[in-house]
This record gives C-alpha cells, structure tokens and sequence, in this order.
C-alpha cells in the first residue's frame, strides 16, 4: 500500500500523539496511586500516632488527677472544694478518653471500608481489635478508680490501699499496650512514608524510561520516514543541478507513488523533453543560428516570430574572385575550403553577438540587434567581427594549401563587407512549409550594396553614415565618398573603418587626414588640387584603392561637362 506524504505525516504525527496520551495516562494513574497512599498516610496512619499520643497524655494527666484526688481526701489540711475541684476534673477525662478511642476505630471502620485493598489494612484491623480490649480495660479502670474513691469517702482505707495496688497494675498495663501500639502506628506510618517514597521513585524512573523508549521509537520511526521522503528529494536536488550544469543523461528512479514519486517521474519527462530539444538545437544550431532555434522551439514571444520593425546593423560578406578560384579546384577540395571558410569566419561574427542568418554561395549575411544584442552594442560588434575577419582571413590564407591540396600556387582570398544600419523587418518569411527567420528591407539591400562597392573603391569594408555614427566613439574611420546605390537617389555618405581608437595605425590615421582634405577638394570641383592630395595618400600607401579610384574618376570628370548643381555624389550604375 503506498500512502501520500499527507498521510505519512500525519500516521508520524498520529503516533507521537498516542505516544504522548499513554505516557499520561500512564502518570496520571501513577500519581493517582501515590496521591492515594498519601492521602492513607495523611489521613489514617499520622492522625493514629497523633491520637494515640493523646489517649496517652489525657491518660496520664488522669492518674496524676486522680493521685492528688486521693491524698486531698487522705489529708484534713485540704478543703472540701479543692477536693470537688479535683473530683469534676477527673470525671472529665474520661468522657474525652472515650471519644478519643472512638474516634479512632470510627477512623480505621473508615479506612477499612473505602481502602481494604492497601497493605495497612491487616495492621489497622489489628489496632481496632486492640482499641477494643483497651476501652474495655479503660472501662474496667474507671469503674474501679470510682470504687477505691467510695472506700475513702467511707473512710474504709484498708481496702482501698489494696484496690489501688491493684488500679496502678492495670494503669501500667493500659499505658504498656497504648505506647506499644503508639510504636506500632509510628512503624506503621514510617514504613507506608518509605513505600510511597520508593513507589514515586520507581514511577518517576519508570516515566523517564517510558518518555525515553517512546521518544527513541517514535525518532527512529520519523527518522524512518523522513529518510523515505528526504532521500527522492535530495535524489530530485542533484538531478535539478546536473540539469543547470548541463548534464540530461540523468534519469531517477520512481520508488514511491506519493507526490514524490510523482515528482520524480515528471522530472523524467521534463528532462526528456528538455533532451528532445536539446536534441533539436543541436541539430538546427548547424543551419541555424542557436538562438534563433531557442525563439522557434519556445515560441513564447508569437509576434516576434512572426515580425516586426527594428533597428539593426547589417552585416554581408563576399569573396573577390572566387569563381575563378572555384574552377582550379576539384568539387570536394572547393566544399572543404568553403566549410573551413565559413568556419573561421562565423566564428568572429558569434564571438561578437551576431546571428548568422545564411551563407549564399560564398557569401555570408548576418545581423546584429535586439533581443540579442543591446542597440547601443550592435554597430561596434558588427565592426569588430568585420576587422577581425579580415585578421583572420590573412591567417587563413596559410592553411589553403593543406586544405585545397594546391601547394604549388595556392588561391588566395580576399574579402569584402559591408555594414550598414537602420530599420528592418525581421520574422519568420516563406512559404507554408519553408520558412527562414531573417530580416529584409532597405538596409538590408544597403549593406548588400556597400559590400558590392568595395569593388569599386578598393576597400575591404564599407559602412554607411548612421554605422559610422553609432561607432564613432570607438573607432578611427576615414569617409570614402557620397554614394547613391543602385535603385536609391538618396545619397548616403560611406566610411572605411580603420581600427579601434586605442589601436590605430599611424600611417592610417596620417592617410585618413590627407584623404579628407583631397575629398574637399574634390567636391569643390578643384581638380588639380584635389589630384596632388590624392597622389600624396599613394605615397603614404600606394596600393589605396580610394585614392587610385578618385584619381582615375577626377580624369574623368575634368574633361566632361558637370551639371549647375553637381553636389559630389557618386551614382552606383550596378549591385
């Protein structure tokens, strides 16, 4: 039978109590019996020596009486009233002798009848029997004191001298019995005292023994049951915290049926479907970013998932040149490259908080913004994970040929990115049986235009003007150009990131300052001016793509014909 921990608490709590109530009634008889034999020493045994003691008293202040009443009449010196005066006390004693003596078998008939049960009975039986020789003794002593008192009174001496030898045999007598059963009734009295003495003793030893006994049976016996509850709960502890760090091959074993149990078996569940999941994200974190698998198999957030508007920063890449890479490569060598490519790059992107939304031939597209990365965050991560890609991609390029095979002239690759920040909308977008969480609009198609315009300006990363706003606190730039991509009349201006603030080159810093003043210049339409600042940036670095671009393009303009309101901006003719 299998009770619920409700029930286990309360059988626990429910035999304690039993416990408890014995044990009372235990003491409470206990203490009834010592109240009992108490109440016999108290009320029977300690008022038999005090009575005795005044049976003793009054009948020896009676014979002392009774002497002097006897020599006031043998003397003529003593008056006649003295004499009555002794008489009237002597005939008082004996009334109240009697009643002492009466009272005490009255106290031990009481006794007798309402506890016959208790060890002073056979003694107390054997005192009434003794009171009632003694008050017929007493009986026998007046009667013959009163006649020894008629024999002087008639002047008869003679017999009454032998009446009273007699008279003080019995009195002798009488007080021998009574201080015999005085003793006796003390004996008495001491021996009940010392058994109800002993008896609390052993009740007193006899409670603690029980208390103890029923207090060891009834931990041992919680402790029984406790342990029952305890050990699945600190089972379900160490199961919880191997699922916090990470461990799901944990599965507990259902012992009980009580909420315990049912406990353990939903954990179970819980880690099997957390496993399932688990199983799930790793199986999609390979096409999908990780989190994004985390929105789609929570689904808490519906509205999400299904779009909305936000501000985010833009991230595509693309290799130059690859397709003539391609072709020197066997189908296999090219998937290997690519796979190795892809995963030094992802790499930086992550690394920095981005979500990898897909790979498009050699290309790569991904986003940086809220819920994972804060606003305030997202364009210089996006522009760290782009400088650290062109970092690595040159270290990269020394594994190419262990990983195409090609040792003889490895490709190399070059890569170019561009970043560009502002509203997308993002979601779930596709059809009813293919979908792809991604984010599209026109930022989206500014990054992928900027990317496209490195070609143009020999640059490897391009960011738009609000990119380069929300990062120009980090980062050294260089602005390129005002540029009108394919499809737009509005014009943006376009930068080159250089490196962070703390870390910059100098000769970059030195190029950047020129490079401004020729793109004044230039937008001033001083050509020649223009031309010497922009063959200065070619001393610095020679191989500057932007500054070769604006020379060829200012040989271009200088002989065409411009319009009145020619404001600078380039116009991108392609993607």
């Amino acid at each position: 039978m299998h009770f619920t921990i409700g029930a286990k608490i309360l059988g626990v709590a429910v035999m304690l109590v039993a416990l408890m109530i014995g044990l009372s009634i235990y003491s409470v008889i206990t203490v009834d019996r010592i109240e009992d034999r108490l109440a016999v020493t108290a009320d029977s045994l300690i008022p038999l020596v005090g009575k005795v003691a005044a049976i003793d008293a009054a009948a020896l202040e009676q014979e002392i009486i009774f002497t002097r009443l006897l020599r006031s009449q043998e003397r003529s010196d003593f008056s006649a009233s003295r004499t009555a005066d002794y008489l009237a006390q002597w005939q008082a004693y004996t009334p109240r002798v009697r009643s002492e003596i009466a009272d005490i078998r009255a106290q031990i008939a009481r006794f007798l009848r309402d506890d016959d049960h208790y060890e002073e009975a056979l003694p107390l039986r054997l005192f009434d029997r003794r009171f009632a020789d003694l008050a017929l003794e007493y009986q026998d002593m007046t009667v013959l004191a009163e006649r020894i008192l008629t024999l002087e009174s008639e002047n008869r001496a003679d017999i009454a001298a032998e009446l009273i030898v007699v008279l003080e045999a019995e009195e002798a007598q009488f007080d021998r019995k009574l201080a015999e059963i005085r003793d006796e009734a003390v004996a008495l009295a001491r021996d009940a005292t010392t058994r109800t003495a002993l008896q609390e003793h052993q009740a007193r030893l006899s409670t603690l023994a029980l208390t103890a006994a029923g207090a060891a049976l009834g931990l041992l016996i919680a402790f029984a049951i406790t342990r029952g509850i305890v050990r699945p709960v600190r089972q379900l502890l160490i199961g919880f915290e191997n699922v916090e760090a990470g461990d799901l091959s944990m599965e507990l074993s259902v012992k009980n049926r009580d909420e315990i149990g049912r406990l353990t078996a939903g954990f179970n569940h819980m880690v099997g479907e957390i496993r399932a999941k688990e199983e799930i994200k790793d199986t999609f974190g390979r096409y999908i970013d990780p989190r994004i698998v985390d929105k789609i198999i929570d689904q808490s957030d519906h509205s999400a998932m299904e779009g909305e508007r936000r501000d985010m920063t833009i991230y595509f890449s693309d290799l130059s040149g690859f397709t003539g890479i391609g072709e020197m490569l066997t189908a296999s060598a090219l998937v290997r490259l690519l796979n190795a490519y892809f995963t030094k790059m992802s790499g930086g992107i992550r690394d920095e908080g981005g979500i990898i939304d897909k790979f498009i031939g050699d290309a790569i597209m991904a986003y940086w913004g809220p819920p994972f990365v804060a606003q305030k965050d997202m364009a210089p991560a996006a522009i760290n994970a782009a400088l650290r890609n062109l970092t690595e991609l040159d270290a990269f390029s020394a594994d190419i040929p262990e990983i195409t095979g090609l040792r003889a002239q490895p490709p190399r690759l070059r890569c170019r990115i561009g970043l560009a920040t502002g509203p997308v909308v993002i979601g779930n977008i596709g059809s009813d049986t293919n979908k792809n969480y991604t984010a599209m609009g026109d930022t989206v198609n500014l990054a992928a235009r900027l990317e496209s315009a490195n070609k143009n300006y020999g640059t490897q990363i391009l960011v738009c003007a609000q990119t380069y706003h929300a990062a120009q606190a980090l980062f050294h730039f260089r602005e390129i150009d005002l540029l009108a991509v394919k499809g737009k009349t509005e014009a943006t201006a376009i930068y080159e990131p250089l490196g962070p603030l703390t870390d910059s080159p100098p000769e970059r810093l030195e190029l950047a300052d020129r490079f401004s003043r020729a793109l004044a210049a230039y937008r001033t339409q001083s050509w020649d001016e223009a031309a010497t600042l922009f063959a200065n940036c070619l001393q610095i670095m020679p191989d500057d793509g932007p500054s070769r671009t604006f020379l060829t393009r200012i040989d271009q303009l200088r002989h065409g014909t411009l319009p009145n309101h020619w404001d600078g901006v380039w116009h991108m003719q392609h993607k």
